[in-house]
């Protein structure tokens, strides 16, 4: 099977500008904002409509209409557990496979001014892991990052602290290393923070990190991977590359289904490497419906929000939309995004 059906050549105008028609297989949710979070009420509006428009960050008059009707799988990314787990009955109801990418970091003190304090977020991983199976709830600990207070010996001993608490829940750590001189918004989000000096690894503290790693595999029986690592591929001769949107865990979850023959098992077998991440990346071609600059946990080293005003500019845009009209097909209004980005 080819993947034409990830990237159907339709397109209709409105507006001066061509909406391009996707039927994507599989839906990323989102690695751009934290739609369990935040949007979750949006998302299930949307999957009763069959259908978002998505607006690229990069071009204003480049829009997708993504329909649902071939999505077979659902992959979620949140930093707060719980807001997943209380949609699990209704997420249940829908005819969707799904699977869910925590990111659970230890640096609320320093750099994660709005997430849920820690312990609640353990005790929602281990909450919704026993929910929906550990090979289901997937532990990220992203990105990894050194500063003058948080060095390689402390924060090798925040991850041992969370593999103790986490291990019996989860099947799988991803992790990645922070990128700080590639991007200029992470620049100017850790410029505003008031935790200074935070610096990505040099090659040896990488090593150093990747022998620690290997130890946690083998004394809490955790698979570690490592996302898009571009300096230093010498780490792939030890952990295996991230694989986000995940080929063998969308078969495993079928075979569950009892679901051995149908459209998306082939889809699976023949999809390809997802071109529009990044070169390293392993994921598979899904589309992400989220959108840039509109997260309220604030992180200081996200790579997707602009400063904070913008996202709280953009989320009391998405509200007042939804409240005057519920059938909101993008996540933050096309008009007011494109008011707001020319601040």
């Amino acid at each position: 099977m080819t993947q034409t059906t990830l990237f159907n050549t339709s397109s209709i105008n409105q507006n001066s500008s061509k909406i391009h028609e996707v039927h994507p297989f599989i839906i990323s949710a989102s690695r751009a904002t934290d739609i369990p979070a935040f949007y979750m009420d949006w998302f299930f509006e949307r999957w009763e409509k069959g259908y978002v428009l998505w607006n690229s960050p990069y071009n204003s008059t480049f829009t997708q209409k993504v329909w649902f009707d071939k999505v077979h799988a659902v992959v979620f990314w949140t930093k707060d557990p719980w807001a997943l787990y209380q949609h699990i009955p209704k997420l249940d109801q829908c005819p969707f496979l799904y699977y869910v990418q925590i990111t659970l970091n230890d640096y609320e003190r320093e750099l994660e001014p709005c997430v849920p304090a820690l312990h609640k977020r353990v005790i929602g991983f281990q909450k919704l892991s026993q929910k929906l199976g550990a090979h289901r709830v997937i532990w990220r600990y992203d990105p990894l990052l050194l500063s003058d207070t948080i060095s390689l010996v402390t924060l090798c001993s925040r991850i041992e602290r969370l593999a103790n608490s986490l291990s019996t829940y989860t099947e799988r750590l991803i992790i990645s290393f922070i990128q700080i001189e590639k991007y200029r918004g992470v620049q100017t989000l850790l410029a505003s923070s008031t935790h200074k000096r935070v610096r990505e690894f040099n090659t040896d503290e990488k090593y150093q990190f990747i022998l620690f790693l290997k130890e946690i595999e083998k004394k809490y029986q955790i698979k570690t991977h490592i996302c898009c690592e571009e300096k230093e591929p010498f780490v792939y001769s030890y952990v295996n590359p991230g694989n986000c949107v995940d080929r063998s865990l969308l078969l495993r979850l079928l075979t569950e289904r009892n679901e051995e023959k149908n459209e998306f098992r082939t889809f699976l077998h023949h999809a390809k490497k997802d071109s529009g991440q990044r070169k390293k990346c392993s994921c598979i071609h899904a589309k992400d419906i989220g959108q840039y600059s509109s997260c309220l946990h604030f992180c200081k080293y996200c790579y997707a929000n602009a400063n904070d005003a913008i996202v709280r500019a953009r989320y009391q845009a998405h509200k007042n939309a939804r409240e005057k009209d519920k059938d909101l097909p993008s996540l933050i209004p096309k008009e007011k995004r494109d008011a707001i980005r020319s601040k």
